[in-house]
């Protein structure tokens, strides 16, 4: 009998709680497990970033989740995606570098918005030198480039509008005002090319306004035989391209899944190479050439070391080649990450990211000298009234440097020499000389050198 009355007890709570025929479950209030970045994380990327809010279970977002600088309160426009109980914003431009960014989501239910607060990186250390990225490439290789590039912080923040695709089946040929306000080019392809031809003389002719391109993936190689993308940037030995730019011949490669391992014995001393060091591991497909096609212009600077397809020198990891201000770079690996299809590199192990940005800050040719100083002077007390200065200056790029001068208060003149003579000066008076270096590029140095002394008759 007791337990037939337990029984009965049980149902009617039972029925008790629940709902209604047709009353809808209302489901616990959402809580925040994770964000991406971590809250107050600094030094966050600017391009592409993403920020997501991971909940404790499926959530709906009726109000648009909001981006905002966290000082100035001011919006950053941005679109957002739910996926089950994850919620991604996504800024539909760069953010800007060293700013505290705020975003907030509310899901439906939730009493108040959880919101995650992160800073930005620095402003980069080259701020004005900025780079078109163009590439016949799928698009998260293209995409994991150009992050990477933002990570390193070097050159100018990366925008959407700075990405352009030439690819033959989702782009369009690259055009000369393509390239208009920025310094270096660059260009990486594993696919079909549209408009080959005009990428090479487009290519050419910025080079020759003393611009720098940067080359990757396989922009020298035949539209045939071993390889059989059309992914070469020109298709023409005789092109302008290839003639004066290019570090390498039009051709196929001995083998197409070579790759390998940097031979340190092989590192030229050169700006580019460093910070270079091993290991540096190639992945796939490298440069597929041993030497470059006109060596008093271009120049090996790091080789692979030595396989079977390269028994007697190793494929050339970096190559270079200028004419007057013009800098080409070609890189001897596919510039994206191995942990996307055809990626060139482990970035766990080897820093490709850094010596992409590094080419580029070369090949802008806007590395200016340093240190100018004079390595012989005049008694800071002479009776002579002609007296003569030696100047030096560091030049990473090892050019031949110029010097400007001013002696007192007068105009700044170019210096015939790094020698430079003072004549008939004026006895019973001081003065003070000033002097600076300028490279080729017309880079200048911004420390002026001084020296005072007097002419006592």
């Amino acid at each position: 009998m007791k337990r037939q009355l337990t029984a009965v007890l049980l149902g009617l709570l039972t029925l008790a709680v629940m709902p209604a025929a047709g009353a809808a479950i209302v489901p616990g209030v959402p809580e925040l497990l994770a964000t991406t970045p971590a809250a107050d994380a600094a030094g966050q990327q600017r391009y592409g970033v993403a920020i997501s809010f991971t909940f404790d279970q499926s959530v709906i977002v009726t109000q648009p989740p909001t981006l905002k600088r966290t000082v100035s309160g001011a919006a950053v426009t941005a679109t957002f995606d739910v996926s089950g109980d994850t919620v991604t914003l996504n800024p539909t431009s760069s953010l800007a570098a060293g700013v505290s960014y705020t975003a907030a989501v509310q899901p439906d239910g939730a009493s108040a918005p959880s919101t995650v607060r992160f800073t930005t990186l620095p402003v980069p250390a080259h701020p004005t030198i900025h780079v078109k990225v163009i590439t016949a490439l799928a698009a998260e290789a293209t995409f994991d480039i150009v992050r990477r590039l933002d990570r390193t912080n070097l050159l100018a923040v990366p925008r959407p509008q700075d990405v352009l695709d030439i690819s033959l089946a989702t782009g369009r040929p690259l055009t000369a005002s393509d390239l208009t306000g920025y310094q270096a080019a660059l260009v990486v392809t594993d696919r079909d090319v549209a408009g080959q031809d005009a990428a090479g003389s487009v290519l050419a002719g910025f080079a020759g306004k003393g611009h720098g391109v940067v080359a990757g993936g396989q922009t020298h190689w035949r539209p045939a035989g071993t390889w059989t993308a059309a992914s070469s940037i020109s298709t023409s030995s005789t092109s302008n391209w290839f003639a004066n730019w290019d570090p390498y011949r039009l051709t196929d490669p001995p083998a197409v899944l070579e790759g390998g391992s940097l031979k340190a014995s092989t590192i030229s001393s050169h700006f580019v190479t460093r910070n270079l060091a091993t290991p540096f591991q190639v992945t796939g497909p490298g440069s597929g050439a041993v030497d470059v096609q006109n060596p008093w212009n271009a120049k090996v600077l790091a080789r692979l070391n030595t396989t079977a397809a390269f028994p007697t020198y190793g494929q050339v990891l970096l190559a270079v080649r200028q004419l007057n201000n013009g800098r080409v770079v070609d890189l001897g690996f596919r510039p994206w990450s191995s942990n996307l299809a055809g990626g060139g590199f482990d970035p766990a192990v080897t820093a490709g990211g850094a010596l992409v940005a590094r080419s580029l800050w070369w090949a802008a040719n806007r590395i200016p000298p340093a240190r100018t100083r004079f390595t012989s002077t005049p008694p800071s007390s002479t009776h002579f009234t002609s007296v003569v200065f030696r100047m030096a200056a560091n030049d990473p790029d090892d050019t031949k440097l110029r010097y400007r001068y001013r002696v007192n208060s007068g105009n700044w003149k170019w210096a015939p020499s790094p020698t430079l003579g003072l004549y008939y000066l004026s006895p019973g008076r001081s003065y003070t000389v000033r002097a600076y270096a300028v490279d080729p590029a017309g880079n200048r140095d911004p420390r002026v050198a001084r020296y005072s002394f007097r002419v006592t008759g």
